[in-house]
């Protein structure tokens, strides 16, 4: 992939994460609004969508296994809690963080988000 698309894609998904921010702010007032969870969903399908196709598989796999959680909210399958707003959050700095490695570096720090994919897992179990 060109570079100018790596760069591309790291500055509008770091836009769209400080939207999911304050949509966090808006859910945790209004945990039941499907509109705040399918935005927060959309964000994390497009961050695991679009780090597939660019080969960073741990970002790819933490925007998954946050996906997962936001359609549990959405299905109603769980509902909004305090493990799982910390859960999505730590979700959010590490794709964050992953971005800007990537920026300076052109590819995903070495880093083990085991713990992190348990904790989301736990989160809606």
């Amino acid at each position: 992939m060109s570079e100018a698309f790596v760069h591309d894609f790291v500055s509008d998904a770091l836009k769209s994460l400080a939207d999911v921010d304050a949509a966090f702010a808006d859910l945790s007032n209004n945990p039941d609004n499907k509109r705040i969870i399918q935005g927060i969903f959309c964000v994390f399908r497009q961050i695991m969508g679009l780090s597939g196709h660019l080969n960073f598989s741990r970002l790819e796999h933490i925007a998954k296994e946050g996906k997962v959680v936001i359609d549990s909210l959405y299905q109603q399958k769980v509902e909004f809690s305090p493990e799982i707003s910390l859960a999505l959050f730590s979700a959010v700095e590490y794709i964050r963080n992953q971005l800007n490695v990537i920026q300076e570096t052109g590819k995903e720090e070495e880093s083990d988000a085991h713990a992190l994919v348990l904790e989301l897992r736990e989160s809606i179990s």
